[in-house]
């Protein structure tokens, strides 16, 4: 349809305008180019027609994009919480929402579709004929992401059945036993955000089984941390220091209660310093 957009952001802008200056501008390093610009957020991680899918949906190929736009409209205010104040209250419901959002982020970066074509060359039809026989994995990612932006808690995928098993298993793997932080930098060293949006960061137990932990920059002081459960006192990480940094919300009835943490420069800077290595195309700062 002529006004279907075109430009696809894969990092949401009612995040990234939370990075701008006064002006609503922001301060956007292109790694590329090798220099900072001064950009709109609606010039920011953006590209042409990322998520148009002809092939698994002729009749609405812009599906996804609009799917997308409605999800981040629910979860916008329930973001915006967490920038304000140090107690933080969330029902169940946004929690669960949150969770799915952070996994969504993740899954729908260029990154999780590099990810998948790089997965079909390394296991080929071994892992992958049943689900898609063609080898087209961009398709692929496309159609699951296509379900996955509809759904609003774990439960809602897993129940999903045009959702493959593969994917199935990384959701419950990635958020099915995990829980929320809310960190704010104490200091003048500030988060970034780059186009490695969540940070990842892969982690190994005693048993050598990897899990991982989603750090998600919602601005310049606060960044929201996607904890796995399996983590523990006997795990060596680079950004979680010792046991104690680890807390978990309250419970009280159907609602959960935050505790805004600290964080000094070191950590800020470590989180930078992955988020910035592990880029392709640039990152924001303020």
């Amino acid at each position: 349809m002529a006004n279907d957009p075109v430009r696809h952001h894969f990092i949401p802008q009612f995040i990234l305008r939370n990075f701008a200056d006064e002006k609503g501008y922001l301060n956007f390093f292109n790694k590329e180019k090798g220099k900072i610009e001064y950009l709109l957020p609606k010039d920011v991680f953006v590209r042409k027609d990322l998520y148009r899918d002809e092939k698994n949906n002729p009749i609405v190929p812009a599906e996804i994009e609009h799917d997308l736009s409605k999800f981040e409209g629910e979860v916008a205010p329930i973001i915006n919480k967490l920038l304000i104040g140090d107690i933080i209250t969330l029902s169940k419901e946004e929690d669960e929402k949150l969770k799915l959002f952070s996994f969504a982020v993740d899954f729908r970066s260029e990154r999780a579709m590099k990810n998948f074509a790089q997965n079909f060359k390394e296991h080929g039809k071994d892992l992958f004929a049943g689900y898609q026989p063609d080898g087209d994995m961009k398709s692929y990612w496309k159609r699951n992401l296509s379900e996955i932006v509809k759904c609003r808690k774990i439960k809602d995928v897993l129940e999903n059945r045009k959702i493959d098993d593969y994917v199935k298993f990384h959701v419950f793997q990635d958020i099915g036993n995990c829980y929320l932080m809310i960190y704010r930098k104490k200091g003048k060293e500030s988060f970034v955000l780059s186009d490695t949006y969540p940070t990842v960061e892969w982690l190994e137990n005693p048993f050598r089984i990897k899990f991982y932990n989603f750090y998600l920059p919602l601005s310049p002081d606060r960044v929201l941390i996607v904890v796995n459960n399996i983590i523990r006192k006997d795990v060596e990480a680079d950004l979680i220091p010792s046991e104690s940094f680890l807390y978990k919300p309250d419970v009280d009835g159907d609602n959960l209660i935050f505790t805004v943490g600290k964080v000094f420069k070191n950590f800020v800077k470590a989180l930078n310093k992955i988020s910035i290595d592990n880029c392709s195309r640039g990152c924001v700062f303020k």
